[in-house]
């Protein structure tokens, strides 16, 4: 959604509108976000093993406000250049990395499910986010800005919850509710009590074996 919307639909806009460029310079800054996306996808494998998947994710976000915030209060091409470029790496480090998350995420036998929801939830925000930016633009006295500016409140509410995901090898077996702010937590083991049994007597035979019985 903001990706698309910011990136392909608002910068040619602002591109043309404010600074007066036409068609090829804008062409050119686009082209330099696609190169910066192809180069950080290039070493994506190699960072993602070394930070872990929430980092990265977490670390795209944060790129994506940036360059949002940037586009947002543009005051020349170059500050449009260096949003592009942004937009380019933060594309190039969450797209591997989140299809990745959601596939490893998925229960047992039910990956291609989760990647299928995974990857329409995604097209659904690049088919609504123009339409409803267009819109927002359309009403909003800020115009052009004010669409910018609901991009930026939605990727920085993104870039928030990213960091609230629960890692370890047990990680499925709960959830997160009612937090709204990055926390670290420990999970320890929790008592059982077993009442109600009886040990009978044995006779010794070298082994640790015992019944019991209840009352």
């Amino acid at each position: 959604y903001v990706r698309i919307t910011a990136n392909w639909t608002l910068l040619p806009v602002i591109g043309h509108t404010e600074f007066d460029l036409h068609p090829g310079q804008i062409g050119v800054i686009l082209t330099f976000g696609v190169i910066a996306n192809v180069t950080s996808t290039f070493f994506i494998g190699r960072i993602t093993a070394r930070l872990g998947r929430v980092s990265v994710i977490m670390t795209a976000s944060a790129i994506n406000v940036v360059a949002l915030a940037m586009m947002a209060y543009a005051g020349s091409p170059v500050t449009l250049l260096l949003s592009s470029i942004l937009f380019g790496v933060s594309s190039g480090l969450s797209g591997p990395t989140l299809a990745a998350y959601a596939a490893t995420a998925a229960p047992p036998g039910q990956t291609g499910r989760y990647m299928g929801l995974y990857r329409m939830t995604q097209d659904a925000g690049i088919i609504v986010g123009p339409i409803l930016t267009g819109l927002i633009v359309a009403v909003d006295q800020l115009g052009i800005r004010g669409g910018l500016y609901s991009c930026l409140g939605l990727a920085a509410v993104t870039a928030t919850l990213t960091g609230l995901s629960l890692g370890g090898g047990q990680a499925a077996n709960y959830e997160i509710t009612g937090v709204t702010t990055a926390l670290t937590a420990n999970i320890t083991k929790a008592p059982l009590t077993i009442s109600g049994l009886v040990a009978s007597n044995k006779v010794y035979d070298r082994t640790k074996e015992h019944l019991g019985t209840t009352d």
